[in-house]
């Protein structure tokens, strides 16, 4: 598989249906591992952060997560050829799974909107078992890995904010009785306020985050020029 580093993160350069199969046969092996799709954000916060880079670097999958990732590519001369939402990994990896009867469990910040999700993946996804949910209140860790393990699902969707998640996932994966991790950050709590708008509905605009793209552009340029 292709990996090209970018700015200390190194994607992989598949598209969406060969992350998928691959996806399919690490859950096939219970390799218990976590997916990571960073949007630049992310991608900038773990330069100042050895931990989160740390995490980052271990997952099974780290899938290019927005433009600015793309972009930044190009100006360092090893473009990335692919790239996809978190939610539209999440979306064709489910509609897969569905078809091989899997089972799915979800954890986000609230009850409310992690139950919502879980009802409109059967309904969407007729094929997925749901085997549990939670919310992000859990007291301790041991309180949640021992109920995902109980359920012993092939899926774990992590829907909690970043680097919250992707922190989370890297330090209790080595714990887990699963087949895959996902991280695709707070999109439950965008769905439950919006529903009228499809499962994996993300905001249009987002103030906090109109900034990104030009600064991950800044900061490729700048390690073209510094080398």
């Amino acid at each position: 598989m292709n990996r090209i580093n970018i700015l200390g993160i190194k994607y992989c350069d598949i598209d969406i249906t060969e992350a998928v199969e691959h996806s399919v046969r690490a859950i096939e092996r219970r390799v218990g591992g976590y997916i990571i799709v960073p949007d630049s954000d992310l991608a900038l916060a773990a330069r100042k952060s050895r931990r989160l880079m740390s995490a980052i670097r271990a997952a099974e999958l780290v899938l290019p997560g927005d433009r600015g990732i793309f972009i930044a590519s190009s100006i360092l001369g090893m473009p990335l050829h692919y790239k996809m939402s978190a939610p539209d990994f999440a979306s064709a990896l489910l509609a897969r799974l569905s078809g091989c009867g899997k089972s799915v469990f979800l954890v986000s910040a609230r009850q409310q909107t992690v139950q919502y999700a879980a009802d409109r993946i059967v309904e969407r996804y007729p094929g997925i078992q749901i085997a549990g949910t939670a919310d992000g209140r859990f007291v301790n860790d041991t309180e949640i890995i021992d109920e995902i393990n109980a359920a012993s699902p092939d899926l774990l969707l992590v829907c909690l904010s970043s680097p919250k998640q992707e922190l989370w996932m890297s330090e209790i994966s080595s714990e887990l009785n699963t087949g895959l991790s996902l991280g695709v950050g707070a999109v439950l709590e965008e769905t439950g306020a919006r529903r009228n708008e499809g499962f994996f509905t993300r905001l249009v605009h987002d103030p906090k985050r109109t900034l990104k793209l030009p600064r991950m552009i800044l900061a490729a340029l700048w390690k073209r020029i510094a080398g």
